[in-house]
């Protein structure tokens, strides 16, 4: 969170897209990079303690679970 604002940030080259409200717990971002092109629009949805980021989902690997902690 940044401010009143929240970021994803991405991988080891800190990618960071701004994340806007959309409805519930569902969150948009304008990805941009070679797997999206311009315009492209993605959803980071949080349920509980799982962030499921769709750009990332497409084999499996966009879901993120809390560590117990």
């Amino acid at each position: 969170m940044v401010g009143d604002s929240l970021e994803l940030t991405v991988g080891p080259g800190t990618v960071v897209w701004p994340l806007d409200h959309w409805n519930g717990d569902v969150f948009v971002f304008e990805p941009f990079s070679e797997n999206a092109a311009l315009g492209s629009v993605s959803q980071a949805t949080f349920d509980g303690s799982t962030l499921e980021i769709e750009l990332l989902d497409e084999h499996g690997l966009g879901t993120f679970t809390r560590a117990a902690g």
